[in-house]
């Protein structure tokens, strides 16, 4: 990756969360600290960050970057609140695999208050949310970068042989796709092999069906929807979904907004 290219991605992440970490970048662009550092030097020179201990903040009072920042999410009360919900089925001492979008974003600043946990992702925005949590364990998985700012995340098969041999108490996982008809799906083949492997070793899995994903099929299929026996959504779920749930046996965590 071009150091304008990696600066671009500082940028949106700054933007987005106000604060980075210098070894989760590391993981996250396959450079060294060396190269993190100067180009942390170079947003510093330009008046774009401030440069702290292992990591830099978003300088308030800079202009430049505007144009990165992202469109208003109109599902952002829903997530939250299903976020909100999440976090309160993990215990302490749990290994917890989160995965990639806004929930688990969410969920990962709610759970930096939180102890004696295990937290693995390929998002970035979820390590960097829990960087510096303290009795937090978190581990961002290398491999290959895909996507950029909020949706930036590690995938390939690096990424995936990783997840293979790890076993997980809970995971969280949003989809692409949320369909009666297709199952489970998201929009690579990489990023559905990594979830196929985290569901295979973990415990208890929970999907996350927001608004924003139902009724939808993306292009490669992870599972079944009898395949996940626990789901949180919204309370305005249509009836057809909260029917096949019933029938299937499936525990749905139906949330009402606050």
């Amino acid at each position: 990756m071009l150091g304008a290219d990696r600066r671009k991605l500082i940028r949106e992440l700054l933007l987005e969360y106000t604060h980075v970490d210098v070894s989760s970048l590391c993981t996250f662009l396959h450079v060294s600290p060396a190269t993190v550092r100067r180009d942390l030097d170079a947003l510093e020179q330009e008046g774009f960050l401030i440069k702290t201990y292992g990591g830099a903040v978003l300088n308030e009072g800079s202009e430049e970057g505007a144009y990165l920042k992202n469109a208003a999410d109109p599902y952002e009360l829903e997530r939250k609140t299903i976020a909100a919900f999440a976090v309160n089925l993990i215990e302490d001492g749990d290994v917890v695999f989160l995965g990639s979008g806004t929930v688990c974003t969410h969920m990962a600043r709610q759970l930096r208050m939180r102890g004696r946990l295990s937290v693995v992702t390929c998002s970035l925005s979820v390590a960097l949310e829990l960087a510096g949590a303290t009795g937090v364990n978190t581990m961002l998985v290398g491999g290959s970068l895909s996507g950029a700012g909020r949706d930036a995340e590690t995938c390939g098969e690096s990424a995936r042989s990783t997840l293979s041999r790890m076993y997980f108490n809970r995971c969280f996982l949003p989809f692409d796709g949320v369909s009666l008809k297709r199952g489970y799906t998201v929009d690579s083949t990489d990023k559905a092999g990594l979830l196929r492997a985290v569901l295979e070793n973990s415990d208890v899995s929970y999907a996350l069906a927001d608004a924003g994903n139902l009724d939808r099929t993306s292009l490669c299929p992870v599972a079944p929807l009898d395949a996940i026996g626990r789901v949180i959504g919204p309370i305005s779920m249509p009836a057809s979904y909260k029917e096949y749930f019933l029938n299937h046996e499936i525990c749905l965590y139906d949330v009402t907004q606050d």
